[in-house]
């Protein structure tokens, strides 16, 4: 017997329909089984209409089209941008939380502890000052790995506002370069993620870390005028060469703040030094 009353939103409901006409949840309900809730998650991720790995997809081959269309209207569409970045940045932490190593950070601790002493010679001082560059280097890349959810958090707003400026004769507002870079940095996150942390982790200590830095961002600025070229859409107004350039501010722009961040706790070690 069908209820007079949906069991999820307490809407009246007639003893025909299938849905509740005002939530759309389903008016002939049975208890939970197992089946029941893997069939949810697999759902979830995998809806024809909005699943994560449909959207992961259409984020690889048609850059900018998504948050276009997505803010266009198609909002049944697609997984939505701040879910997709949420779980993305959770997938970033413990990535991050598995693959860091703190042996390296103790080592360099121990060795800036035995060098100091009171009277130093011109190169045992420059060697002092090495360590503590490597020490405070090593804490400042363990406390971003700890942090990295806020890291992206105010990331995405940082980098939306520094590209809204830029495009601001686009027709967009902030909000809706903010939806854009949510889809964006989540992606670029995930390759992140799945290929660059393991080959860090990996190659370790044979592969200089720089390398694989200096690769994600130029990795970073090709998707990111690929995917802002699609996402304007208008090439009149909107040239390949500008969308270049300024793909590479923006990303440069993130590379700025940390590298201020890293020099500031850098110098706080000197600092303590003295």
């Amino acid at each position: 017997m069908q209820p007079n009353h949906c069991a999820n939103c307490d809407e009246p409901i007639a003893a025909t329909p299938r849905f509740c006409p005002a939530c759309g949840q389903k008016t002939n309900l049975h208890r939970l089984t197992l089946k029941d809730v893997l069939h949810d998650g697999f759902h979830y991720f995998t809806h024809a209409d909005k699943g994560i790995v449909q959207l992961v997809k259409a984020l690889a081959t048609k850059p900018g089209v998504v948050a276009r269309e997505y803010i266009a209207g198609k909002r049944k569409k697609y997984f939505p941008p701040l879910n997709f970045f949420l779980l993305v940045a959770a997938l970033f932490l413990f990535a991050a939380t598995v693959t860091h190593r703190d042996r390296q950070m103790i080592e360099t601790r121990d060795s800036v502890t035995a060098g100091v002493t009171g009277n130093m010679t011109l190169s045992e001082k420059k060697l002092q000052a090495q360590q503590i560059v490597r020490q405070r280097s090593n804490e400042a890349y363990r406390y971003l790995a700890r942090y990295t959810n806020y890291v992206a958090m105010l990331a995405v707003p940082y980098i939306s506002l520094i590209v809204w400026v830029m495009y601001r004769r686009s027709g967009y507002n902030y909000t809706e370069h903010l939806t854009a870079n949510l889809y964006l940095v989540g992606f670029t996150n995930l390759v992140h993620c799945l290929v660059v942390t393991p080959l860090m982790y990996f190659t370790r200590p044979y592969v200089n870390m720089m390398i694989f830095t200096v690769l994600f961002a130029l990795f970073e600025i090709f998707y990111r005028t690929v995917f802002y070229y699609r996402f304007i859409n208008d090439p009149i107004k909107q040239g390949l060469t500008k969308t270049i350039v300024k793909s590479a501010i923006a990303v440069l722009a993130w590379f700025a703040l940390i590298f201020v961040f890293m020099a500031v706790f850098i110098a706080m070690g000197f600092i303590k030094q003295q």
